[in-house]
């Protein structure tokens, strides 16, 4: 995790509001492992009676205008290798996922959900399974090479952290 990254840092707050266990991944260099560079993951969330969370935050400022899930869920291709070798190596007892935390500038056009305040900010957190992610990916940018999937099946397939 990068301390300084305020995406990161109001997940973990929510985290301790919602007294569930973590481990916050240090990000500082990347992970070794079988010869192959891996970026690392933010979060290890240890889930009561359901499987384990591997987390990836992306953060993300909602814009003003957007009021409902129309915001572009995209991540890099590096993402999506990286979470799934990390998924492969936990194993079957733990689910990678992709958090999108939504910063949330202008809360007037709010309508969706109460946001989640921290440090004077106001956010929104989503999650996506990986591997529901891996099956409607499409590229975004060949030159930054970014994907990302259709707008209508992130709002069906994503959750409010609110139920978290």
């Amino acid at each position: 995790m990068k301390r300084d990254n305020h995406y990161e840092s109001a997940f973990e707050h929510l985290l301790r509001q919602r007294a569930l266990p973590y481990v916050a991944v240090n990000e500082v260099h990347r992970a070794a492992f079988a010869d192959v560079n891996l970026k690392s993951f933010d979060f290890i969330v240890y889930m009561p009676e359901r499987r384990n969370l591997l987390v990836d935050i992306k953060g993300r400022k909602a814009h003003p205008a957007k009021t409902d899930w129309s915001y572009d869920p995209w991540v890099t291709q590096d993402d999506i290798d990286a979470l799934t070798t990390w998924q492969s190596v936990f194993g079957k007892s733990f689910a990678a996922v992709f958090v999108f935390a939504f910063f949330l500038e202008d809360l007037g056009r709010v309508n969706l959900f109460e946001p989640f305040k921290f440090r004077d900010r106001y956010y929104r957190f989503f999650a996506i399974y990986l591997d529901d992610y891996r099956d409607y990916i499409k590229p975004r940018s060949p030159r930054w090479k970014t994907v990302t999937i259709p707008r209508e099946v992130f709002r069906e397939l994503a959750w409010n952290l609110d139920g978290f």
